[in-house]
């Protein structure tokens, strides 16, 4: 067992000799207490659809099942809509997540520079039947 897994885990017992039991606990209710805000922020609308102790028992079993990869939680929560849909009674809930998904995505999208129109003039007739367009980072398609 690692400490991260103990951290996130509250059924794992304390681990022996690193912290006294009642200092982890209060490690594991600021990490729990810090996933749940970060959805929180994330999905306002979600939150505010489901009421605040509904969503906290829902972020809070999402967050003990799907702990962070990275140390940055921007990108925490991204299959959150997936895990509310797993619930038969709340994907209208769901939809709602997957469209503030998108608004947060392309919110933190990167800022790139649009192609200008007399780019196409400086192009070789020949060349425009093989030319690929890319959609701008912050286009996303929610159905």
């Amino acid at each position: 067992m690692s400490f991260a897994d103990a951290l996130i885990n509250r059924s794992l017992p304390v681990p022996a000799g690193l912290v006294p039991g009642h200092r982890f606990r209060v490690y594991r209710n600021n990490v729990a207490s810090a996933l749940i805000n970060a959805l929180a922020v994330r999905y306002p609308q979600v939150k505010r659809l489901l009421g605040e102790q509904s969503f906290a028992a829902l972020a809070g079993t999402f967050a003990l099942n799907n702990p962070p990869q990275s140390a940055v939680l921007i990108d925490y929560g991204a299959s959150f809509p997936d895990f509310i849909a797993g619930y038969e009674d709340a994907r209208a809930i769901a939809d709602v997540a997957r469209l503030e998904s998108a608004w947060w995505n392309a919110y933190h999208a990167a800022d790139i520079v649009p192609l200008d129109a007399s780019a196409f003039a400086a192009l070789a007739q020949e060349k425009l039947a093989s030319l690929v367009f890319v959609f701008h980072p912050s286009f996303s398609l929610v159905a």
